[in-house]
């Protein structure tokens, strides 16, 4: 199994504080502290840095669903409206901040990776050691027109992210509102809500920024270590609790004589033959597929961004008969790596997956003729 990359998005879910403190670490003298109705600040200190150890059922419960998708090699975000409008008119998004703000930005494609979190930001000003998040709102109801109703604690950690992973010292979430594509408007949406063009355009631009704290980066570490081994004990949980059937035993019925007639009074002189099939010949193994080189997360995001990957989804379309998955990669010996949801293999490694495919039907096949 891979190691996890916790996306920047997701950084806000596992930062969430939880209700108590993890019971593994309370000793009798955090108990004592627990029970006092006045602390010390000192005591308080204590408290919180336990309460920093300890992850929250909202991040298990996220961790948890995580390795569903990585098991099962599928992604649970799916699109929406909102999404899709998101999508549409992001260049005219940019387009509409640069005009207000007079800025000259481009939209970055470069996904960043430091070992631990990855992210691809919307748009970096490096001269500026500034980052631009772009969200175009739904519609005029959506759109936030004041800062505080911008503001949101999962958005600021994947900004603290982001921060981390470009090495700059601010972050904007910038909301634009622009017209919703006709094609996405649904019977019943007041196309006034939607046909925004009329509005001059500073007035549909809200801004809100965050400045780079390293403290609160040295406890988002603290986080996603606790993450990265919650995440390795549930797939630990999960193959103990799920084990691969062993072979099933094919019960052999012995062959039955042929009913004949007989007086009763009489002896009956019967004769039975067995026809004992041959022991098989036991065939040599096929040789191991060479495989190439393993790679690590980072060089896997690489070729992933430089197209030298193939997406599972595009050879299951091919194989047509079969599905093949993560699981069914990685049981041949051959790296993945999940990106946008897709599962993607490097191009390189597809000759090799498909031989160990090859020699695990043919072990397959071999068992099964083997047997009486």
């Amino acid at each position: 199994m891979r190691e996890i990359l916790f996306r920047c998005s997701s950084i806000g879910k596992l930062m969430t504080a939880p209700v108590s403190i993890d019971p593994a670490l309370i000793t009798p003298d955090v108990e004592a502290i627990q029970a006092k109705k006045k602390r010390t600040d000192e005591e308080k200190a204590v408290l919180e840095r336990l309460k920093l150890g300890t992850l929250s059922e909202t991040a298990k419960t996220y961790i948890r669903e995580l390795v569903r998708q990585e098991l099962w090699g599928v992604d649970f975000e799916v699109s929406s409206k909102y999404t899709d409008k998101g999508l549409a008119v992001e260049a005219e998004g940019l387009a509409l901040l640069n005009r207000v703000r007079g800025l000259t930005l481009a939209k970055n494609t470069e996904r960043r990776s430091d070992g631990q979190i990855t992210g691809e930001a919307d748009t970096v000003d490096l001269v500026r050691r500034c980052g631009h998040d772009l969200k175009c709102s739904w519609s005029l109801q959506t759109f936030p027109a004041f800062v505080r109703d911008c503001e949101d604690s999962l958005y600021a950690w994947q900004m603290r992210g982001y921060m981390r992973l470009w090495d700059v010292d601010r972050w904007e979430v910038n909301y634009a509102m622009v017209n919703t594509p006709e094609e996405l408007l649904g019977q019943y949406e007041p196309q006034q809500l939607h046909l925004v063009e009329h509005i001059p355009e500073h007035m549909r631009l809200t801004t809100w920024a965050i400045e780079r704290d390293r403290a609160l980066e040295a406890q988002m570490d603290v986080k996603l270590e606790l993450a990265r081994a919650y995440y390795a004990q549930c797939i630990a949980e999960f193959a103990a609790t799920h084990p691969e059937p062993a072979p099933a035993g094919r019960e052999v019925v012995p062959p039955q004589p042929e009913l004949i007639g007989f007086d009763l009074a009489t002896q009956p002189d019967l004769h039975v033959e067995v026809e004992i099939s041959p022991i098989p010949t036991p065939q040599p193994a096929p040789p191991a597929a060479l495989q190439p080189a393993a790679l690590n997360q980072q060089q896997l995001q690489e070729l992933v961004a430089s197209g030298q990957t193939l997406k599972l989804g595009q050879i299951n379309a091919r194989l047509g008969i079969l599905e093949v998955s993560a699981i069914t990669a990685n049981a041949v010996g051959v790296q993945t790596v999940k990106e946008r949801g897709a599962v993607h293999m490097p191009a390189s490694s597809f000759t090799a997956f498909c031989n160990g495919l090859i020699a695990h039907i043919t072990d397959v096949r071999d068992s099964y003729q083997a047997q009486p």
